[in-house]
């Protein structure tokens, strides 16, 4: 029986019931790679998630903070009320749901296809991305510094500071990627000089507390 054929089938599996996505609400989500495969590879491929990122997921949440690390993704979005999203797009938690996927969907879509067919897994990330739902400001506080250090922990880099692929980055210095909603995210912490002070303490989260 073949690993690929294994994977498919617990994959498949019934589920314990995931939290819905709903409107005014924060949210951590996070994914890795099918198989713990990669999932970002080059330059281009950072860039196609953040404009799909922008594209689909702003219109419906202020995204607080992310981490694109090689072989998975963090996000922290804070869902925005039902009535200050676009009439057009989805408002109810299956539909907002749905959109996390499309990113998914559409990230996949552009991927290297000889890669995915060597995997022998349909698609790059796991079928079912993972969201917990932050209802307290300690934990958001965490949770974002946690995310910008997430290159280090993985040893990906040697300072987190030097890894671009993170909303620090946005944070920081002007010409980032303009994906995060720094604004509010600052207003979280009591503003910039919080926020770097933050930044320079101990963290306080176990790395498997929020791991894919």
């Amino acid at each position: 029986m073949s690993r690929s054929f294994l994977i498919s089938y617990f994959n498949h599996m019934p589920q314990p019931p995931q939290q819905m996505i709903v409107p005014d609400a924060c949210f951590h989500i996070y994914n890795s790679g099918a198989d713990g495969g990669d999932v970002f590879l080059e330059e281009n491929d950072y860039k196609w998630f953040f404009y799909l990122l922008r594209q689909l997921v702003r219109p419906v949440a202020h995204v607080l903070s992310y981490a694109l690390l090689r072989d998975h993704y963090h996000l922290t979005v804070l869902m925005k009320p039902a009535t200050e999203s676009p009439a057009s797009l989805p408002h109810d938690p299956a539909r907002l749901d749905f959109l996390i996927k499309r990113l998914q969907y559409g990230y996949s879509g552009k991927f290297n296809p000889e890669l995915t067919e060597l995997r022998g897994i349909p698609g790059v990330f796991e079928p079912s991305f993972r969201r917990e739902r932050i209802d307290s400001l300690d934990q958001l506080q965490q949770l974002i510094r946690y995310h910008h250090h997430n290159p280090e922990i993985h040893k990906e880099v040697d300072d987190f500071r030097s890894h671009y692929y993170t909303s620090y980055y946005d944070y920081t210095v002007s010409s980032g990627y303009h994906t995060a909603s720094c604004g509010l995210g600052l207003s979280r912490f009591g503003g910039e000089d919080a926020f770097t002070a933050a930044h320079e303490g101990p963290l306080m989260l176990v790395r498997e507390d929020w791991e894919p």
